[in-house]
């Protein structure tokens, strides 16, 4: 739907939520086809993808710096929702 006022697309309340509701469903669908063959469920069995060196990483990082990790991830997260409020458009 166009307005020959506004050259910008409109979509209305029902296509906004359709459009959030088809985004977050296939955001869940990949992160279950991932868990699915990630476990070893489907046909091909448990994926070895992880070797000595990434198992050691990620133990170093979770159980020595697990607090300094979250608290950088919560300060990066602090710092992109900082940068979404400023670059909003103020309305008139």
């Amino acid at each position: 739907m166009s307005n020959p006022d506004n050259p910008r697309v409109t979509f209305g309340p029902r296509g906004v939520l359709i459009t959030k509701l088809a985004i977050v469903g296939s955001m869940l669908a990949v992160i279950l086809y991932t868990i699915y063959e990630w476990i070893g469920l489907g046909e091909t069995g448990v994926y070895h993808v992880m070797s000595d060196v990434t198992k050691q990483l990620g133990g170093l990082l979770f159980n020595t710096w697990g607090a300094a990790v979250l608290v950088l991830a919560l300060v990066l997260f602090s710092a992109m929702m900082g940068g979404v409020f400023i670059s909003q458009e103020e309305d008139d």
